[in-house]
């Protein structure tokens, strides 16, 4: 499988469920080259020079710290734990039009909608009859919404697909549509991992190029939708320097790289075991970021070019109907698709590929985590389809809680935790080693050793054997890491909005992210110790 083909599902999906500024994109992009780079660059070299999985590779640095690859891999387990229910997701509403029930998602008169459900078909009669009263609520035009006055997207999404309790601490009745989704696609990706990586290597050359070829018919569609243009002019025009220098938007822009370049998780460094020695990693390393930045704008257009499409439909400004996170890709995506020309391919093109993106993804992070069983116990290679099965049954059995009515909210805490906190400590310690405890000579010793001495002229500085990715990996590298790691514990209490209201999470679930933090770091120096 190709580098460049490794990142690309997570890549869309990253896309698909973040309505990027301007703003945002200008972070982004600086963030690319002063962190994501180098450390793509660090963990490409890693896996190649070692040709190791994660459970021993950091013995090979600084055997103290072994565990390191250990947390790498639990952490990308655990994201195979939460993240596949957004597939589950996704396959619902795939089903819903395949069985013509699409036109749901858009109106109020179905057994799970509530009396504050808003339709956009019913607001739209209100202002044509006066201007001033333009909502329309109970059964009357009303001049302001209520707080707690929902979408119809929303409560199909609300209270058809995910039927949430009132809390994390109230677990419900068990969600038969989203548990038998969850069942089929674990067994997915069970079926795609049957033959290892061989075969996940063949999958991948369609699920690498079928997404891509599903985007670029939602970008032309979206482009030549009317209003589209207002929307792609707020994307491109919206430069809010404000914003640029609010520590959130950092905080944010590199908790989505981080997981859109799948950075610190460990996936890259297995991959990268498996290229040529010879192979040019600094190639791929540039090929990524590079792809992932011209996707970001791309992906930005198609993403506002559809929001201004609904913005021009609705007659709203096109902020009042940015969403980002799951409401975008659940509840505003659906809604502007559902008064398209042929709405249901629209949907079921855009649900499909969420559903490839999401089973790939699943795939890749389970087969990282296998890799790392079979470097640590070689004898489990004579059992691949055991082990990866076995895997696949106890990430089931963990995430089935989500199936039941609180696990929209443990959802939310596992992105928290394992999208931003961990993986943040997980790169410092990791660049860290590489750059103090194992030596930046050695590491540009074995970058020589692999692909040559270091050309003479510019390429001696911008290229493979540049000394600024040694600087990099020591001096702004761990301290940006370090800074937003700190920044994530002492933020305000967790929060989410569900129900037309603001859920905050109670004291011990954000202190129960605390106690799996220093498990964490106490399984990274123990496990090097013991073994």
């Amino acid at each position: 499988m190709k580098m460049e083909e490794v990142s690309s599902c997570r890549r869309i999906k990253h896309l698909l469920f973040f309505a990027i500024s301007g703003a945002f994109l200008l972070v982004y992009a600086i963030l690319t080259m002063l962190f994501a780079l180098p450390i793509i660059y660090a963990e490409l070299v890693m896996g190649q020079y070692s040709r190791s999985g994660l459970s021993v590779i950091f013995k090979m640095y600084f055997p103290a710290m072994q565990g390191l690859g250990w947390a790498m891999a639990l952490l990308t387990v655990s994201i195979t734990i939460y993240y596949i229910l957004v597939v589950s997701w996704a396959a619902i509403y795939m089903v819903s039009v395949l069985f013509g029930q699409s036109s749901h998602w858009v109106t109020c008169d179905n057994w799970w909608n509530t009396i504050y459900c808003s339709e956009d078909n019913r607001n739209a009669a209100c202002a044509k009859t006066n201007p001033k009263l333009p909502i329309f609520f109970n059964g009357t035009c009303i001049a302001t919404a209520s707080p707690k006055m929902l979408s119809a997207s929303e409560e199909f999404f609300t209270y058809f697909v995910i039927e949430p309790t009132n809390g994390i601490d109230e677990i419900g009745w068990i969600n038969w549509k989203v548990a038998l989704s969850f069942t089929i696609m674990w067994i997915c990706v069970a079926l795609i991992l049957y033959k290892g990586i061989d075969s996940f290597g063949k999958v991948s050359l369609v699920t690498a190029t079928l997404p891509h070829i599903i985007l670029i018919a939602l970008f032309i569609r979206a482009i030549t939708l009317p209003g589209s243009g207002t929307g792609i002019s707020y994307f491109i025009g919206r430069l809010n320097f404000d914003y640029v220098f609010r520590l959130r938007t950092w905080v944010t822009a590199l908790k989505q790289l981080c997981f859109s370049l799948f950075i610190g998780y460990g996936g890259l460094i297995t991959l990268a075991s498996y290229s040529k020695f010879h192979n040019n990693c600094f190639r791929d390393a540039v090929i990524l970021v590079s792809t992932d930045t011209i996707m970001s704008i791309f992906g930005g257009i198609t993403v506002f070019g559809t929001l201004g499409y609904l913005s021009h439909e609705v007659h709203l400004p096109v902020d009042k109907v940015v969403q980002s996170g799951t409401a975008l890709a659940f509840v505003t995506y659906p809604k502007a698709m559902s008064i398209m020309p042929l709405p249901w391919l629209w949907s079921f093109l855009f649900f499909a590929l969420l559903f490839i993106l999401g089973t790939s993804s699943q795939a890749g992070m389970v087969e990282v985590f296998c890799t790392t069983l079979y470097d640590q116990w070689p004898s489990t290679r004579n059992h691949k389809t055991i082990v990866s099965a076995a895997t696949c049954f106890v990430m089931f059995l963990i995430g089935f809680i989500m199936c039941c009515g609180c696990g929209f909210y443990w959802f939310n805490v596992y992105d928290e935790f394992t999208g931003s906190t961990a993986i943040f400590l997980t790169i410092a310690l990791e660049c860290i080693i590489l750059s103090y405890f194992y030596g930046r000579r050695n590491v540009m010793k074995d970058v020589e050793e692999m692909r040559g001495p270091a050309k003479k002229g510019m390429m001696k500085w911008i290229g493979e054997h540049s000394p600024y990715y040694p600087f990099n990996w020591l001096w702004i590298t761990p301290p940006i890491a370090l800074a937003i790691m700190i920044f994530t514990l002492i933020r305000d209490r967790m929060t989410l909005r569900i129900k037309g209201e603001v859920y905050t999470f109670p004291l011990w679930a954000e202190v129960g992210n605390y106690f799996n933090l220093k498990l964490f770091r106490r399984m990274e120096i123990e496990n090097g110790v013991y073994t």
